[in-house]
């Protein structure tokens, strides 16, 4: 209030708008493995954020995608009112463990060999069906003379990375 020589008074005012903050839910999983996917909400309306990008990523629809192993945490900024809203709770991403392929490295034609995995139910496949094929247990037929890589796919939804390994095929040796 400001009062003058003449006695006016005069009385300022100021109207300030106070925003709420962005309320910010997680509606996907808080555990996920590298390469694999999350959602939040909102899915419009701002910008998300996430504390470790190393960690995982996230878009402005919401989506965090997982990079490499450790926890982060998400935050979301209003648009409109430039608000941001608290830290989303901890997201855990799992690195992909490894699996192990048990089988020979060198074999010869017409004598199929048995490959397993350390991890069950997953699937089996060749780099080249020319050279050798496998079935859905693991057995490797060798068809021609060649170097050929066995992968196992693991089951969906497993934290595991494909495996590879690199199979020598040669001629059965000629006893002479």
């Amino acid at each position: 209030t400001i009062t003058n020589p003449l006695g006016c008074v005069e009385v300022a005012t100021s109207v300030i708008n106070v925003d709420t903050i962005p309320t910010i839910n997680i509606t996907g999983d808080d555990e996920i493995c590298e390469g694999e996917t999350t959602t939040f909400s909102p899915s419009s309306g701002g910008e998300w954020y996430s504390s470790d990008y190393s960690v995982a990523t996230i878009n402005n629809v919401g989506i965090a995608t997982g990079v490499s192993g450790g926890a982060v945490f998400f935050t979301f900024r209003d648009t409109t009112t430039g608000c941001y809203s608290e830290d989303s709770e901890a997201v855990t991403v799992l690195s992909k463990s490894i699996i192990d392929i048990t089988g020979s490295e060198d074999i010869c034609t017409g004598f199929p060999q048995t490959f397993s995995a350390t991890e069950p139910g997953g699937s089996w496949s060749t780099s080249n069906n020319s050279i050798a094929t496998v079935d859905s247990l693991g057995e490797v037929t060798p068809i021609s003379t060649g170097v050929v890589d066995i992968i196992y796919t693991p089951a969906p939804n497993t934290c595991f990375a494909v495996a590879s390994k690199t199979v020598n095929v040669n001629n059965l040796p000629v006893i002479s």
